[in-house]
């Protein structure tokens, strides 16, 4: 039977910039050479669903995008990477564009225009609610959350599928920080998700009584430490794989490219402690190139082999 799975998540337009320097600081009049440049489309949903398909699983992106030229773009690379687009609308509104500027580290710094941006259109009037058991996951990225109205509509739909399939969310406070009612939504859809994907930053947000009673009722969470690696965190239990040690140079989509590598081994069957070693190889390998980059196959088969070695 094919594997499939439902993305819930944000698009938009990356000017990238690579810069030649270990560390960035504005300066009157300063002239910075650039390294590399490239216009991607992106955003997390786009990032996830791409990587997900490329692995192999019949993704569903849901999203309303723009009619402008970059909603185009958005539109051609998820079906060139053979994303399903039935559920995709398009909107009046604009494209969202973020500036990335990167250093030589791999670090970044970015700007974001997401005013009025068109996936803030994204409803489920056409999603056939009887076909969602059919799915082996339903994943969403906080980075969606950035409209009250929308807000409204993603809960309400969460609530009607949450015993259907399995929900996976990624809190992604970095994109929501400062947004009106973006850590009010988050925080109940925690309460609606079966994993949870977050960071250490976004582990410290999370009340420690409310953690406690979130783990206590089996959710289980994923947490993301970059070069560190990363830990399933559960009720008996807490899992630990060590990150890849690569030469980063761009770590941009690198959280959402774990997200889809984890979904991957989670409905291939792998067991956690696999999950969390494929997720970090792919994550990890996803870095050492400009852009979003899904590694081979046979690439990430043999870095498995070497860790697997050691183990």
């Amino acid at each position: 039977m094919t594997k499939c799975v439902i993305a819930l998540g944000d698009n938009c337009v990356d000017l990238r910039i690579r810069i030649k320097r270990e560390n960035f600081k504005f300066k009157r009049d300063e002239n910075s050479h650039v390294k590399e440049l490239k216009i991607l489309p992106a955003g997390t949903g786009v990032n996830f669903s791409i990587s997900l398909s490329k692995l192999g699983i019949e993704t569903y992106y849901i999203s309303s995008i723009s009619k402008d030229y970059f909603g185009q773009l958005i539109y051609s690379y998820l079906k060139k990477a053979k994303v399903k687009v039935d559920y995709i609308k398009y909107s009046n509104k604009k494209t969202a564009k973020i500036v990335i500027i990167l250093n030589e580290n791999g670090d970044r710094i970015s700007f974001a225009d997401l005013k009025n941006a068109s996936y803030t259109e994204t409803d489920f009037s056409e999603v056939n609610l009887n076909e969602i058991k059919n799915f082996n996951a339903l994943y969403i990225s906080g980075g969606l959350l950035t409209e009250k109205k929308l807000n409204e509509r993603v809960l309400d739909f969460l609530y009607k599928v949450k015993e259907k399939t399995k929900i996976f969310f990624d809190l992604n406070y970095r994109i929501g920080k400062g947004i009106k009612f973006f850590k009010e939504t988050s925080f109940e859809i925690l309460e609606i998700s079966d994993f949870v994907f977050l960071n250490e930053f976004e582990l410290g947000i999370i009340n420690e009584r409310i953690f406690k009673d979130l783990i206590n009722r089996d959710k289980v969470f994923i947490l993301k430490m970059g070069e560190k690696g990363a830990k399933i965190l559960m009720k008996n239990e807490e899992i630990y794989e060590k990150g890849l040690n690569v030469k980063s140079i761009d770590t941009t989509g690198a959280g959402d490219i774990f997200n889809a590598s984890f979904i991957y081994s989670y409905i291939s069957n792998f067991n956690f402690k696999d999950a969390l070693r494929f997720s970090n190889i792919v994550a990890g390998l996803s870095t050492t190139k400009f852009g979003i980059y899904i590694p081979k196959k046979e690439i990430i088969e043999k870095f498995l082999k070497e860790r697997r070695s050691y183990a």
